[in-house]
């Protein structure tokens, strides 16, 4: 049913290097779907700004279109969204474009891209992962941007907030998450999220 959509899966896996079956797997995990099974390019979060099939926050999704050589600054310097300097001319124009579900796909998988480098460079993720693995990687960076995932990685679990928390494991699920990690939140959090990663990469 999402097939629809391979055309810029593989336009978005070509230019950044990554695999698509990886890039697919990322999008399934984030957007939202009808009856059907179809990946909703309108998609939004009920508890943050996460738009779009990947679910991309308004200032992840601003940092990008500003970021010199990137590929969403790259399109929407060529739709004229965006100066040679990095001046947005119309953020609310900006957001509205995390719909769109090519651009969220490119972007997404530039994004993808960077955060594995970052994540070599820290020393967290081997450079012969498997590419299961680095599926998991690279949407592990996704969720937490690549800072968050190099604490995750190294079970650094202090940054996670009581926010953070609420806003991404469902109601039913805290208390026994909490329960099983001995109140620790953060412990609660990593083992949330390992088990989500688990089910959808």
């Amino acid at each position: 049913v999402n097939a629809r959509y391979a055309p810029a899966i593989g336009e978005a896996a070509r230019r950044a290097g990554i695999d698509p079956a990886a890039l697919a797997a990322i999008i399934n995990a984030e957007a939202a779907k009808d009856a059907n099974g179809l990946w909703r390019a309108d998609s939004r979060s009920g508890s943050s700004s996460a738009t779009g099939l990947t679910q991309f926050l308004g200032g992840t999704w601003l940092g990008e279109a500003r970021r010199a050589g990137g590929v969403l600054n790259t399109e929407l310097r060529a739709l004229g969204l965006v100066d040679a300097r990095g001046r947005i001319a119309d953020e609310g124009a900006v957001l509205a474009l995390r719909t769109d579900a090519r651009l969220s796909i490119l972007a997404a998988a530039d994004y993808a891209r960077g955060n594995l480098q970052a994540l070599r460079r820290a020393g967290v993720m081997p450079a012969d992962a498997v590419p299961g693995a680095v599926a998991k990687y690279a949407y592990l960076a996704h969720h937490e941007g690549s800072g968050g995932a190099g604490r995750f990685l190294r079970g650094e679990m202090d940054y996670v907030s009581r926010g953070t928390f609420n806003a991404n494991v469902p109601a039913s699920q805290r208390q026994a998450y909490l329960a099983a990690a001995g109140g620790d939140m953060g412990q609660a959090y990593r083992a949330w999220l390992g088990d989500y990663m688990d089910r959808n990469i």
